[in-house]
């Protein structure tokens, strides 16, 4: 019942803030069993989940929303946030056989502190895409940015590592990446009406999926395949 109400109280506007700043200074009186917990990232069970293993991961620092951290004086809380995903992957045995990892964005996004889901047991994209190389939007150093021929959404962008870049690299950035997937959003927003329609970022992980360089998927809209937007907002 608490932990219900203190989330319903989190998505109000002027409580984002507030939230940001129990993670930092007492994570230890949020009500919810903690999974990880360091000096940049708070990792917790969801008050209502939504699905099976669901948890929370945000940045133990006021930080509104993707765009905000996606600026590059927070680049690393985007790697943090991901060792923290890594940690979980490895550790808990819930998800070493796969998970879906979701961060809302624009409308889409109903509590005024960034934050990210974790949870087993839902596919929200296909990875069943061929010839991405034909459909490039955008690269860069760390990221090919691409648009797939058979969208699974109304706008849905692959966000690959750029596998040959990142190997010549002297020390790979692997844990760097979700944090250079951040840092393009501003890019693609001037591209696209992401924070008008409301975006998610999401990263599916599968058995066998090199968990050191992930695939992000930028979408938002309506999803084609079922004609239904995704369950997990906020």
């Amino acid at each position: 019942m608490v932990k219900q109400l203190l989330f319903r109280l989190a998505k109000s506007k002027w409580m984002g803030k507030a939230v940001g700043s129990a993670f930092r200074f007492c994570p230890w009186a949020i009500p919810g069993k903690k999974l990880y917990c360091s000096e940049r990232v708070l990792v917790m069970e969801h008050p209502c989940p939504a699905y099976p293993n669901h948890v929370i991961l945000s940045p133990r620092k006021p930080i509104a929303d993707l765009t905000e951290l996606a600026q590059e004086k927070h680049a690393v809380y985007g790697a943090e946030l991901w060792k923290a995903v890594a940690y979980l992957a490895t550790h808990h045995e819930a998800y070493r056989n796969g998970f879906t990892l979701v961060a809302n964005g624009g409308r889409r996004q109903e509590v005024g502190q960034v934050h990210f889901h974790l949870f087993t047991g839902q596919e929200l994209v296909s990875e069943t895409v061929q010839e991405l190389q034909e459909s490039e939007e955008y690269s860069n150093r760390f990221i090919h940015v691409y648009r797939p021929s058979s969208p699974a959404y109304d706008l849905h962008l692959i966000l690959q590592p750029n596998i040959q870049s990142l190997g010549s690299e002297q020390t790979t950035p692997s844990l760097d990446l979700l944090a250079a997937a951040l840092q393009l959003l501003p890019k693609l927003a001037g591209a696209y009406p992401l924070e008008e329609n409301g975006y998610s970022l999401i990263c599916q992980h599968r058995p066998g999926d090199d968990l050191q360089h992930p695939t992000f998927h930028l979408i938002f809209g309506t999803r084609k395949s079922t004609a239904e937007p995704i369950l997990c907002y906020s």
